[in-house]
Order: structure tokens, then sequence, then C-alpha cells
């Protein structure tokens, strides 16, 4: 799995997701920025690739909660 790839197919899904959650626009693009460092840095740990989707939202729902 490459970083490029990952996003390309999953930025605006987690995008639209932060936008249901969080009403200012730019929170969300920092939201979404720190995402992508996150994805970044811990990519290779994923395992299995039919996973990485549900990684990626508890990554996100993990990122708004804090």
């Amino acid at each position: 799995m490459d970083i490029q790839h990952v996003w390309r197919e999953y930025r605006e899904q987690l995008r639209q997701f932060l936008h249901s959650r969080i009403d200012n626009p730019s929170d969300v693009d920092d939201l979404l920025q720190d995402i992508l460092i996150k994805t970044y840095r811990y990519l290779h740990t994923i395992r299995d690739p039919d996973k990485l989707p549900a990684w990626l939202f508890q990554m996100t729902r993990n990122t708004v909660g804090r």
C-alpha cells in the first residue's frame, strides 16, 4: 500500500465524514492534515488491506474525539 493511492482513494470520504461532525471548514482541513500525517506514519502497520477503510475511519473518529 502506498500513501498516494490510499489518500486519493479515501481523502474525500474522510473529509465528508469530518464535515458531518464538525461545522468549521478550517477545522476539518486541519484534522484532515493530522489524519494524513498519521496515515503516513502508521500505514505500514496494516497487515490486511481489507481492513484499511475501518482503520482509517477509526483513526478519524479518535482524532475528532481528542
